[in-house]
This record gives structure tokens, sequence and C-alpha cells, in this order.
């Protein structure tokens, strides 16, 4: 027997760092969402590695929006946000 220090990911996959357990998790539970969507994972992963920074864009205004008086406040039960007239 050794002692050994590391992380496990959920499924019990030891990593040496949180960083990559972390990276795994993520991945698997995309992977997850992508099966029951009927979606590529491969595809879809490839394509967030390729346009990284954009999505980082996109989720990060999404996540300012969704916490702003103009989501809190629409009427209906939209996602995105219509364009003003």
């Amino acid at each position: 027997m050794k002692k050994v220090s590391g992380y496990l990911a959920s499924d019990g996959t030891f990593f040496d760092n949180a960083p990559q357990a972390r990276l795994y998790d993520s991945e698997q539970a995309l992977r997850t969402v992508c099966d029951s969507h009927k979606i590529d994972p491969d595809r879809l992963i490839s394509f967030t590695q390729t346009a990284e920074t954009e999505l980082m864009e996109f989720l990060n205004a999404r996540v300012d929006y969704k916490a702003s008086p103009a989501y809190k406040d629409r009427a209906d039960d939209q996602s995105r946000p219509t364009p003003a007239q």
C-alpha cells in the first residue's frame, strides 16, 4: 500500500491536481447534456476550443444580462433580450 495525494473526479478518476479534475468533471457533464440533446459531444468540444474567446464573452454577457433589471423586469420568459425598436 502506498499513500497518495491528489483529486478524484466524480466518477472516481484520479488526477494530480484540482484543475485537471474539474476540467474532466465539467467535460463529462457536458457530454451528458450533449447526449440528452442528440448533439455530437466531440464536435461541440472541438467547437468550444475553437471559439473559446467568443463563447466566454457570450456567457459572461449572458450572466450579466440575467443579473440585470432588464432581465428581471421582462414580461415574457425568453432567455434572449429583444433589440430596442
